[in-house]
């Protein structure tokens, strides 16, 4: 692999006009990047874009990803614009030359009209939504089913792409076998009844192929050979009932398929219970049935949960090889796709392992389970993607507590369907938040607790905080400052008790000031306040109108921090005021930015940042639009700054 290349980014693109496109769009990015409710870091992440305008650098978009995959939502909107037509033609010439470009065409209409906007679109097999009508009558349903139609062969079409196997597309490449596999793992006691269902589901409603050991062993072949053989390349689906736990092939396949590293997902269908569980079982994705009879739904839901951890397991190998390559590390790591677990680091140990630094999928553990896993072995550094550009450092003993960073964040105005919404900035501050509390630094931020909205931003550090184990016993590791005119409710306060405390910045009105002198003045006071509290500043997003004073509070923040000549890291790819910002380091005069605040970004340019990045690396930090990348950049240049050696 290119060692500037991630492993995969995906484009999904609609014509502007076309009411649906961003729903459709919202939603592969919810299954394929980040789920709105993940703050554990635990989606698979595939970097995902949207474009609703037929203008693209093809060039640009060959030198970033090993694969890039473009789902192409086609409707009559798209197939009577000409515009549109030459950028189809263009992105088809350009995955002729290029096997590492796939395109994905949707058709969304209800008749197959739009499958031959082009003639070199039309040779392409097209995923149909139209002809999922089932709730006609109700929009809101039809939208959802078609929604889960193409979440469905999305995943199965990029575990293709990612196990670099063609898709068959028509009968004349019948031997060509599906990249995903299924595995179906049970207890012929208890279990045969479903491995039958799953068996006839998959052979009718799918192109997925399986193995079930009553109907693919023949006689006269060894069985272990056999289930090796087919578990090498397969995900395993166990059917986990009563007398799972007590059958000796079932307790060979689970832990062979962890041996291998191979996808697993676990159906809970356990009825009565079981004198002991087979205590290999944890550490996998797990399904309840419970006592329900299993419909084709839940099937299909539970065939779906297969190719999304199908995909991630993938995934995960791919960008950790790429990480490893880029950053030059290759031979001082062992990459695991699963969080570690002390049988695979046995394993890991009985295979002459030699390397202590086990790199991993997001999230870090927590301390607990590291304490444990490092009874196995006390040398053991466990590092997961965000972590990898400081591992030297970490690995000799760099500590960053109790650093006090400001975030200056807040939704951006306009959104353009591409990088720019406010969707990919939350995904942005979730993971940067997560990983500063890891490191066990403070946070500080000036924000609305009763913002409504969604992205209210103090809301997502306490889901952040519930859903994760950030060293839960140390207090106030996050404060939030307020001006005493805005009166914070006090119950509202208490719940976010001990973890996250408020500071009241009282301001006074005397006669001579009008109501928005007072209130300019009160917010650059409250700004000034949250600077003197802060080691350093991470500037993202931010309105460019509606907000709140005569100035941007994110771009007012960013000028009083750089003034008190404190680090200042930028990020300009999320829009935004932090994009002004970036645009007056390259000398230019942005619409909307005071002259006092862009001639003094003007001057100071990249290289003026004073947080422990080189120009170079500002600029590559100020236009990056990678999650993980960035953030590494910027624990890099805390490590320069701020890092100091442990005691001992």
């Amino acid at each position: 692999m290119a060692a500037n290349k991630t492993p995969l980014k995906v484009y999904v693109i609609w014509h502007k006009d076309y009411s649906d496109g961003r729903e459709y769009a919202d939603t592969l990015y919810n299954e394929f990047s980040r789920k709105e409710d993940d703050f554990a870091g635990e989606s698979i992440g595939v970097p995902i874009y949207f474009l609703n305008k037929p203008v693209l650098d093809f060039k640009l978009i060959l030198s970033q990803s090993q694969y890039t995959a473009f789902v192409l939502l086609v409707n009559s909107k798209m197939a009577l614009d000409e515009e549109w037509k030459k950028f189809i033609d263009c992105l088809c010439n350009f995955a002729i030359i290029n096997s590492n470009i796939k395109i994905y065409p949707v058709s969304v209409n209800s008749i197959d009209a739009s499958c031959n906007i082009t003639s070199k679109i039309a040779k392409i097999n097209f995923i149909q939504l139209g002809d999922i009508a089932k709730f006609e009558s109700d929009r809101g349903l039809k939208l959802k089913e078609r929604s889960n139609h193409l979440c469905f062969e999305i995943a199965h079409e990029l575990s293709r792409l990612l196990f670099n196997r063609e898709r068959v597309a028509n009968e004349e490449q019948p031997n060509i076998p599906p990249a995903v596999r299924i595995f179906l793992s049970h207890a012929r006691i208890d279990g045969q009844n479903y491995a039958d269902k799953f068996n006839e589901y998959l052979s009718t409603n799918t192109s997925l192929d399986r193995f079930i050991d009553v109907y693919n062993i023949h006689k006269g072949e060894d069985f272990e050979k056999t289930i090796d053989k087919y578990l090498d390349g397969s995900a395993l689906l166990i059917i986990y009932t009563d007398a799972y736990s007590s059958r000796e092939w079932c307790q060979h396949e689970v832990l062979y398929a962890k041996n291998k590293g191979r996808p697993i997902v676990l159906v809970d269908a356990i009825e009565n219970g079981e004198p002991r569980r087979f205590p290999y079982m944890a550490n996998v994705k797990t399904i309840h049935l419970g006592h329900e009879s299993i419909s084709n739904n839940k099937i299909r839901d539970i065939i779906y949960s297969v190719l999304i951890e199908t995909l991630k397991v993938k995934y995960n190998e791919l960008f950790l090889s790429y990480l490893e390559s880029l950053y030059d590390l290759e031979g001082q790591t062992t990459i695991f796709s699963y969080p570690p677990e002390l049988y695979t680091l046995l394993i890991h140990s009985k295979n002459g392992g030699e390397q202590n630094n086990i790199f991993y999928p997001e999230p870090p553990l927590n301390k607990n389970e590291i304490h444990i896993l490092q009874t196995l072995n006390p040398n053991l550094n466990f590092i997961t993607p965000t972590y990898i550009l400081g591992i030297k450092d970490r690995i000799n003993g760099i500590s960053l507590s109790n650093i006090n960073v400001g975030i200056s964040i807040s939704e951006i105005s306009k959104e353009d369907d591409m990088l720019k919404t406010n969707m990919h900035l939350c995904k942005m501050y979730i993971e940067l938040c997560r990983y500063l509390l890891a490191l066990d630094t403070n946070l500080i931020y000036g924000g609305d607790i009763n913002f409504p909205s969604k992205n209210n931003f103090v809301k997502l550090l306490q889901n952040l905080i519930q859903h994760y184990c950030f060293n839960s016993d140390k207090e106030g590791r996050i404060k939030v400052f307020y001006l005493d005119c805005s009166r914070v409710d006090e119950d509202k306060q208490a719940t976010l008790l001990p973890t996250i405390i408020f500071k009241e910045i009282q301001t006074q009105q005397n006669s001579k000031q009008t109501n928005d002198e007072y209130l300019d003045n009160s917010l650059k006071n409250l700004r000034e306040q949250i600077n003197k509290s802060c080691d350093l500043r991470i500037v993202i997003g931010g309105k460019t109108e509606g907000y709140l004073g005569k100035i941007s509070g994110i771009m007012e923040e960013a000028y009083i921090a750089s003034k008190m000549k404190k680090p200042i890291y930028i990020i300009g790819s999320y829009g935004g005021a932090a994009e002004l910002i970036v645009r007056c380091l390259e000398g230019e005069r942005p619409k909307g930015v005071p002259d006092e605040i862009m001639l003094h970004f003007k001057d100071l340019g990249f290289g003026g940042l004073n947080n422990g990045l080189s120009e170079e690396e500002n600029r590559l930090l100020c236009y990056c639009d990678d999650v993980p990348q960035s953030i590494a950049f910027i624990l890099s240049g805390m490590v320069r700054l701020f890092g100091e050696k442990k005691d001992g």
